[in-house]
């Protein structure tokens, strides 16, 4: 009897131990062995340039807090301006989505702003609410009344139904909240220590994709009110060890300033063959990571600082990136592409097209 029970034992440990192996392997581990690709002119081929706005539309862009490409719109959120541009795929200036103000129509301090998900709207999350334009003419539809829940507390967000958000916040109890349509709001991921104020959130080939909190290196998709781990990032050992996690300012600025370690992964952009990332790591200093999904085969190295490219899109092979003319070295190899734009003193933001091109010949 004794024999029988402890065999049985035996096979429910290790029935256990199987499946919660299987569990934890339902994600992919990127294992990034080498961090210091220079060569991005090799890899980056670009396709296209289209200036955002012109000297007769008198918009004059500073840097973006945010980019979004939708299908027929392009959302520019103005660090400086505090405003949100939009335009066509041409580049011409349309409108602007709201205005800053008291009045129910406008926002008194704007945290985010996104594409509802058949992008009919444009949603900006607000200390106030969330306010909803027309994204075919700006025209203001109405403010989502939510009660009871301070939005203050709030910082970005995702529509992802009707009337349903994920919510990211710095100071409770949960970084990643969701509200359904009924104000209910559900904790989804426990919050460690300090964070960082930054998007959170990307819609990308239907799956609703959630950026890990700072210091984490696991990306999730939300899906039926979870989140699921899709990728797990693995910086050859160098990930940022949890005893470093910061649980205040003071910490965060000791941690962030060290001169090892990857710290977090600040922007994050998926096309149906790569996977793009920009991460904070040692010493302050931004990496680019371009994976591609069906080889394996990874390029990650410090960001390119002679030409400054932000990646801010994805869609089929292709991605996005904005570049600032004035930041543009002789030494970048989009130097030559942009010369026109430089000699005629345009310095507005360049949308950059681009696609990635391995092993070139």
């Amino acid at each position: 009897m004794y024999i029988r029970n402890f065999s049985l034992g035996i096979c429910l440990s290790l029935f256990i131990l199987f499946s919660c192996t299987q569990k934890e392997e339902n994600y992919e581990t990127i294992k990034l062995t080498n961090t210091e690709f220079s060569d991005w002119s090799s890899l980056i081929k670009v396709n296209d340039i289209v200036p955002l706005g012109s000297e007769a539309d008198s918009v004059f862009l500073s840097l973006a807090q945010k980019c979004i490409i939708g299908t027929n719109r392009i959302l520019f959120w103005d660090y400086k301006a505090k405003t949100v541009y939009v335009f066509n795929h041409k580049g011409d200036f349309l409108f602007t989505a709201g205005r800053r103000g008291n009045a129910r129509n406008e926002y008194i301090d704007l945290r985010d702003v996104n594409f509802n998900k058949d992008e009919s709207n444009i949603e900006i999350l607000d200390l106030s609410g969330i306010k909803v334009y027309n994204s075919e003419n700006g025209s203001f539809i109405c403010k989502r009344e939510i009660d009871n829940i301070d939005m203050g507390n709030f910082y970005s967000f995702m529509p992802y139904d009707k009337k349903s958000y994920l919510l990211f916040s710095t100071n409770k109890d949960y970084s990643i909240y969701q509200l359904d349509s009924v104000s209910v709001l559900t904790g989804l991921r426990e919050r460690k220590g300090y964070q960082l104020v930054y998007s959170h959130f990307l819609y990308s080939n239907t799956n609703y994709v959630v950026y890990p909190d700072y210091g984490q290196f696991t990306i999730d998709n939300y899906e039926n009110g979870q989140l699921k781990p899709k990728y797990h990032v693995d910086f050859n050992g160098q990930n940022l060890p949890e005893e470093y996690l910061p649980k205040n300012y003071d910490e965060f600025n000791k941690t962030d300033n060290m001169q090892s370690y990857f710290k977090s992964i600040l922007s994050i952009q998926e096309n149906s063959d790569y996977l793009y990332l920009r991460t904070a790591g040692p010493s302050q200093t931004y990496y680019d990571v371009f994976y591609n999904k069906k080889s394996g085969q990874a390029y990650a190295g410090p960001s390119d600082k002679d030409t400054g490219l932000t990646v801010i899109g994805a869609s089929s092979d292709t991605f996005y990136a904005l570049i600032y003319p004035d930041f543009v070295t002789k030494e970048s190899y989009i130097y030559n592409l942009i010369k026109d734009y430089l000699d005629k003193g345009f310095m507005n933001p360049l949308l950059v097209t681009f696609k990635i091109q391995e092993n070139p010949s």
